[in-house]
């Protein structure tokens, strides 16, 4: 009987795990690659419920910021996954997403520079340091937010992704004030953009 029983499980062995592993026999991804373009930068009014971009000229200090939108154009390619395995490990049947989409060009940094004096700071000079840009529910360092994206994703790509720079402190003055940002790119191009002047009140 013990026999017997072995020699039926040997027999259904192959069709139990066809069963089994069946439905983790995951479909190649289809990858796509996209392209930051262009940059635009406006100046932002947050003394209202939501930030507004503002071509008044004029903006109370303390609700000041820079909204930077990144254009990035989405072309595709089929990526050759020959002879990489597509079954998933165990039981988790954790298949990875049918489309990725990966940056062609990722950000290597972000600046944000002055072109008026203030505070003690010349114009030309880098004031990165004193501005914030928000994510999710916080705000955190320029250079440290860019540094964590991942620009592999599986989300389809929009058009344009926008940033919100807020500085830390206010200028201790009113006046005119006017800001440029540079993007830096792993490709070597640098796309570079200014809101208008405004006066801060």
């Amino acid at each position: 009987m013990m026999k017997a029983t072995r020699i039926v499980f040997l027999i259904m062995l192959p069709l139990l795990a066809d069963i089994l592993f069946g439905c983790c026999k995951c479909i190649d991804p289809i990858y796509h690659d996209y392209t930051h373009c262009s940059i635009t930068a406006d100046n932002l009014d947050n003394s209202q419920s939501e930030p507004i971009i503002s071509d008044e000229g004029t903006i109370p200090k303390q609700a000041y910021g820079i909204r930077s939108s990144l254009y990035r154009n989405t072309g595709t390619c089929q990526i050759n996954t020959q002879g990489l395995s597509t079954m998933a490990y165990g039981m988790s049947c954790d298949c990875p997403t049918e489309e990725q989409f990966i940056a062609r060009d990722s950000i290597l940094s972000i600046s944000i520079f002055t072109l008026t004096d203030f505070d003690g700071i010349q114009a030309g000079d880098e004031v990165t340091e004193f501005f914030r840009v928000f994510r999710s529910t916080e705000f955190e360092p320029v250079k440290e937010y860019f540094m964590d994206i991942d620009f592999t994703t599986s989300w389809p790509i929009t058009d344009v992704v926008y940033f919100d720079f807020l500085p830390v402190n206010p200028p201790a003055t009113g006046g005119e004030y006017h800001f440029s940002i540079e993007i830096e790119l792993s490709d070597g191009r640098t796309l570079s953009a200014s809101p208008p002047a405004v006066e801060l009140t």
